[in-house]
């Protein structure tokens, strides 16, 4: 059996039974690590990573199957019987409801006692995810091919706590274009911010090669060994996989890629964050993604909530208009089933100015910094879209800009307080003016 990239012996075998396998748990343990028992018919499994506390019960008393004193009993407890402490995962605080608290018994019951009537508690255990981030993510994403040297930087930026690199690019033999700068990752640390490099398909630019590498067992697990050897090289904190037009066939793999992937990330302490499109568009860019698996298995998802509209598109309009990210979030979070505590809203410093001339339409990227409104124009406020729109005329061409400024980032980031979602991403540094650090910081 392959653990986590090195060849073991099994000491339990794998069992077939009506065309259902059974895989022994003593092993998955190693791959997941977490601790089991079993205890009266009942399995009790403890992630190994997670916070574990534990307390003593001060008197004799009955551990009930709701919190309410009128609710049945499940069990009796003694005077200085150790109970396990039920976690909320997601708050990383102990799960409390109307003054009891969520408990299990040695018995491997669980059920609710009151708070007042435990002594002694004690963190036995405390997280280990030590490289995802406590309170709101603020990540900037820092792009640069591989044909570029990373850029220098020297001074820190106030709003974030988080930056993403882009150090790795796929190759279709699933090794890795590295273009790593020591210089950078010594920036980034000094200023306290985790390193969650980028690696990208972009270059690749081929669903076939990507199509291949997802199909077996032992294509992925080269591209993975590939990925963790990278990290440990690098010294960085985490990954973000932002691998972007795939067969839609291939949803189902590439879930399963990032599921072989999660537990080696684990294993050497790191996050793995996942960038994903916004759902219901087509099959190669937004419904080869499986996103409620992808929320189960990621650190965080990351929702690219730009390109509404791209040099493609045959209308004009806004590139993330607040009405078209703020329908994508409710999605994400209802039909997707992605936690809110892991969805990370992604918003753009750049916007299009589409030209209109005989019946013909172009656009242009233009970064948020190098916006320019004519002599004479005037932007009006957009409260759709939560944007500044201008449009006015040259020649016989007609101009139109949903403008993407401070108001518009800080209307994005009041989705993200709204819903209570894990934080923002920002695309990219040095296209966004000096004054949207400032509110990101003061907001988030």
């Amino acid at each position: 059996m392959n653990v986590n990239g090195a060849d073991e012996k099994l000491q339990n075998n794998i069992c077939k039974k009506d065309s259902n396998y059974y895989l022994p748990i003593k092993e998955m343990a190693k791959v997941y690590n977490y601790d089991y028992d079993y205890k009266n018919g009942i399995v009790i499994i403890d992630s190994l990573n997670k916070k574990f506390v534990q307390a003593t019960s001060s008197k004799k008393q009955e551990v009930k199957f709701k919190a309410t004193n009128l609710s049945k009993a499940i069990e009796k407890v003694k005077r200085g019987d150790i109970l396990t402490i039920v976690q909320d995962t997601q708050k990383n605080v102990d799960s409390e409801v109307n003054g009891y608290l969520r408990v299990r018994t040695q018995n491997g019951n669980m059920g609710y006692i009151k708070q007042t009537n435990i002594i002694g508690r004690n963190v036995v255990r405390d997280n280990l995810d030590e490289n995802t981030i406590l309170g709101k993510v603020r990540l900037a994403f820092d792009y640069y091919n591989q044909y570029t040297k990373a850029p220098s930087r020297t001074t820190s930026i106030d709003g974030i706590n988080s930056v993403s690199p882009s150090f790795y690019e796929l190759k279709s033999d699933g090794s890795l274009v590295k273009n790593v700068d020591e210089h950078y990752i010594e920036w980034a640390h000094s200023n306290g911010y985790k390193i969650w490099p980028t690696l990208s398909n972009s270059s690749l630019n081929n669903k076939d090669a990507v199509s291949r590498m997802m199909q077996t067992f032992e294509s992925r697990q080269k591209l993975i060994d590939n990925i963790v050897k990278a990290l440990v090289e690098n010294e960085v904190d985490g990954i973000n996989i932002d691998f972007e037009n795939m067969y839609k066939e291939d949803k189902d793999k590439y879930s399963r890629f990032l599921i072989e992937l999660r537990p080696r990330i684990k294993e050497i302490g790191m996050t793995m964050c996942v960038d994903v499109t916004e759902p219901d568009g087509s099959d190669t860019w937004s419904l080869c993604y499986d996103r409620h698996t992808i929320g189960k298995v990621a650190d965080y998802v990351i929702f690219i909530g730009y390109d509404q509209h791209t040099a493609g598109s045959t209308t004009a309009g806004s590139v993330a208009s607040a009405n078209w990210v703020e329908l994508n979030i409710t999605k994400f979070l209802g039909q997707e089933g992605v936690p809110k505590e892991k969805l990370i809203l992604s918003m753009p410093f750049y916007t299009r100015l589409w030209r209109e001339q005989n019946g013909r339409l172009t656009s242009t990227v233009v970064n948020m910094n190098k916006v320019t409104i004519p002599k004479g124009v005037e932007k009006v406020w957009n409260e759709e879209a939560k944007q500044n729109y201008i449009e006015y005329k040259q020649g016989s061409a007609t101009y139109k800009m949903w403008i993407e400024d401070e108001q518009s980032i800080s209307a994005k980031i009041d989705l993200v307080n709204k819903y209570d979602l894990a934080g923002g991403s920002f695309w990219e540094i040095d296209r966004e003016t000096v004054g949207v650090w400032k509110i990101i910081n003061e907001k988030m």
